[in-house]
């Protein structure tokens, strides 16, 4: 499966040349949109490319047909690739986590370290952010700790893509030959596959906060809550998407006409004042709305919610449930567990270890809402606000994260 990145880079060849370009955004089984910056490969419509890039820690190659430009917005249409070969990078499963980490240049014990923060975590490599430059090829040293207690003691890894992220540096890197490490990670990578948690997968927002796959709703003229679709993000200038339908009749919209777009993303509910910049009909349908209107956020959450995956327990009276706490944030999180009879309401005390290794206890929570209808059930939780030792130490660890992040 393809899993694909707003930003990411990509190296188009054809026959007549090289060049370098961006994925902009996508339609699973429909089109790939790259940018149009580098004016080194001139396409015809037609004609055949063999494109290479990592998303999420994995290599990508495969083929696809040039469809056509959009010149208005320095976009190519590419067919949306099906002969897509991984390498060995990315055959495992992966996984979006938050794992605190430091990483240096060497083993030695008066190594500088820099803290960081593993985002995305395979069986052979993951993704990182860091403070620390790298380039392709180097070696360095990832030092920190699994929840389930096992540890990562300078563990090397090979650099084999480094790039800038604002202030801070985005580093994909595969495990180079420690077997006890990488059997550790590759356990614990599996199990949070077991639970169906949190693939490193195409609905991830990109850097503008923008979540290319998932449903938006549209306010344009009469009509209200409208559902379409992120397609993908040109820069800071235009949002993507889908042509909206009102039942089985398109919408119209004339350049200029005034619109406001509602999402959701990391927890936090969203609404765009924009307008209408293009319509196009070919070589792929799509709305292009400016990217320059004001954006009102009000949180569901208190805090973006971290997918931590730590062990955890919940307690009511004299009973005790174990599992796992999938994710988490300042103000509640999501626990998984084979237990059932939980019930909206219900009061109960938490207990977890952090991925850093914080401890957690007595924590009052409430149950918010239950999903028992897969081989888990999930539980969401609302912690009771305070100052109790507990709440504090989830503070502490998520706004050390949100920093590492940020």
């Amino acid at each position: 499966m393809l899993r694909l990145e707003v930003g990411a880079d990509v190296s188009l060849e054809s026959e007549r040349g090289k060049a370098m370009s961006r994925i902009m955004g996508w339609k699973t089984g429909a089109y790939l949109l790259m940018d149009a910056k580098d004016k080194r490969l001139t396409l015809k419509q037609g004609e055949k490319v063999v494109a290479r890039t990592l998303c999420g820690g994995a290599y990508y190659g495969f083929s696809s047909e040039f469809l056509g430009p959009m010149p208005e917005i320095a976009a190519l249409v590419f067919r949306y690739p099906e002969n897509i070969i991984e390498s060995s990078i990315g055959a495992s499963a992966r996984v979006a986590v938050v794992l605190p980490v430091s990483v240096s240049r060497t083993q030695a014990p008066t190594a500088m370290r820099l803290e960081g923060v593993i985002t995305a975590l395979g069986g052979t490599g993951f993704k990182m952010l860091c403070d620390m430059a790298f380039s392709p090829g180097d070696t360095a040293y990832v030092t920190g700790s699994l929840p389930t207690g096992k540890k990562l003691d300078s563990v090397s890894f090979t650099v084999v893509q480094a790039e800038e992220r604002g202030n801070k540096f985005e580093v994909a890197g595969q495990f180079a030959g420690n077997e006890t490490a990488e059997a550790a990670v590759a356990a614990y990578v599996e199990e949070i596959a077991s639970y169906g948690a949190f693939p490193e997968n195409i609905a991830s927002p990109d850097g503008h906060g923008i979540p290319v796959g998932d449903t938006c709703h549209l306010h344009i003229g009469g009509y209200t809550q409208v559902p379409t679709v992120f397609r993908g993000v040109v820069g800071e200038k235009f949002i993507l998407i889908d042509p909206p339908a009102h039942g089985a009749k398109p919408l119209l919209a004339a350049r200029g006409a005034a619109m406001a777009i509602m999402y959701m993303a990391g927890g936090v509910a969203y609404r765009l004042e924009t307008q209408m910049a293009r319509h196009y009909t070919t070589p792929a349908q799509l709305w292009a709305v400016d990217f320059t209107g004001m954006t009102k956020k009000r949180g569901t959450r208190s805090c973006t919610r971290l997918n931590v995956f730590v062990p955890a327990a919940l307690k009511s009276g004299d009973d005790v449930c174990y599992g796992v706490m999938l994710d988490l944030s300042e103000g509640g999180g999501c626990f998984a567990t084979s237990c059932a009879g939980f019930y909206k309401g219900q009061r109960m005390t938490a207990r977890l270890v952090l991925p850093d290794g914080g401890k957690v206890a007595g924590l009052e929570c409430e149950v918010r809402n239950v999903d028992s209808g897969r081989e888990k059930t999930l539980v969401g939780l609302s912690f009771d606000p305070g100052e109790g030792s507990g709440l504090v130490e989830i503070r502490r660890f998520c706004q050390y994260c949100m920093k590492l992040t940020s």
